[in-house]
């Protein structure tokens, strides 16, 4: 994994967009029920998928994450509420103080009316560490790297530390106590970039990272993520915090 190339990084200088170009609409019969379905041609749509897009074959439209199909219909939702929107990307607890987030990509595709191709893909992982025992840091490694069509892309992210309460809405560790916690960052980042931060002094809570994975393609236009925002959002496993032997909790909390 850390024999990957590193990306070239440089600065978003707009705000977020949704790649979607013009193009007209054609209007396809579905087959068998002679009933008609207006079908996006040649539009571009950008998001992020628990699996690559397959190069050789069209992608059925209905078969995109329903994010990309919001943006085909020019539906698109944008939720608001903090920290909600980040959610575990599946993976697994590897030891008591690692956790690999699953991969995931970042797509930009082309839609026509007989399905989509990929334009650009990039694949994404998180590796969460402690350092166990008294200490009250993490590091969060960020890997990125092509997986089809051009190689560069531009990655960016923002930090955020989360506290898990039990039985109520989950805070963020700077509103829920000031006891040492680093606050958010935000930047450029490369294959490999690692997040080393505190989570603060307080023992006996749950606290987990979330890291938002903002990836801008080589033509300018930016991933959305499953919130309607660009950038998708990882969260970390949950770290069960003790005065002596801080580890990663047995189960964890999956974000929302």
């Amino acid at each position: 994994m850390n024999t990957e190339p590193k990306m070239a990084v440089g600065r978003v200088t707009s705000a977020a967009v949704i790649a979607i170009s013009s193009a007209g609409l054609v209007v396809s019969a579905l087959a068998g029920t002679g009933r008609a379905q207006t079908v996006t041609q040649g539009k571009k749509v950008t998001f992020f998928s628990a699996r690559p897009m397959p190069l050789n074959t069209l992608t059925p439209t209905g078969a995109l994450p329903q994010v990309a199909r919001q943006q085909l219909k020019g539906t698109l939702k944008v939720r608001t509420n903090t920290p909600s929107g980040y959610h575990l990307r599946r993976g697994n607890r590897r030891t008591d103080y690692t956790y690999a987030s699953a991969y995931v990509w970042a797509i930009e595709a082309s839609c026509g009316s007989n399905g989509c191709k990929p334009i650009q893909q990039v694949r994404l992982q998180l590796i969460e560490s402690l350092q166990g025992t008294t200490s009250k840091r993490w590091t969060n490694t960020m890997w990125s790297a092509p997986w089809s069509g051009p190689s560069y892309f531009v990655l960016r992210y923002y930090y955020q530390c989360g506290v898990n309460i039990k039985g109520a809405r989950d805070k963020t560790c700077s509103t829920w106590k000031h006891d040492g916690a680093d606050g958010s960052s935000s930047g450029g980042a490369y294959n490999g970039y690692k997040i080393n931060r505190t989570f603060g002094s307080t023992n006996n809570v749950t606290k987990f990272p979330m890291v938002d994975f903002m990836v801008t393609f080589k033509d300018g236009s930016h991933a959305i993520g499953d919130d309607g925002h660009a950038g998708e959002k990882f969260r970390g496993w949950d770290a069960c915090v003790k005065a002596r032997s801080t580890k990663l909790c047995k189960t964890t909390g999956n974000g929302g």
